[in-house]
């Protein structure tokens, strides 16, 4: 149980990449599911109960528990760098594709106007202006 946190950690970071590369291949549904396993991780994390760890966190029965503990801080940093890594190229790349979208649709939203005025024109006996 002593290193289930590093293994819950572990786990989220291979969910991390696994989604991170569902996004490069634009397969969103996988990258959404891959979120939601990524959740029930963080939860079973919140879940673990420190205190019922024999000896704590940082107990490793038999070798020195300042070393242990050091050891065991230092890859929990190293895998939450690693995660909030990974984290940031998938926000990249969904909001890469975001702001791709609203600018089609607010080019959508232009023309949609263009055809509307230009209908209004054609009413009125005026004629319409294409320039682009």
């Amino acid at each position: 149980m002593k290193n289930a946190v590093l293994g819950f950690l572990k786990e989220l970071l291979d969910l991390a990449k696994c989604q991170r590369e569902a996004l490069r291949n634009e397969r969103v549904e996988d990258a959404l599911d891959l979120q939601e396993k990524r959740r029930a991780v963080a939860d079973q994390i919140q879940k673990v109960d420190i205190s019922s760890l024999k000896g704590g966190l940082f107990d490793n029965s038999g070798e020195k528990v300042s070393d242990t503990a050091e050891n065991i801080s230092c890859n929990i940093r190293e895998l939450l760098t690693e995660i909030l890594s990974v984290d940031k190229e998938i926000t990249a790349a969904i909001r890469g594709e975001m702001d791709s979208t609203i600018g089609k649709l607010s080019a959508v939203n232009k023309l949609k106007k263009g055809f509307c005025q230009g209908r209004a024109s054609r009413q009125a006996g005026r004629k319409l202006n294409v320039s682009a």
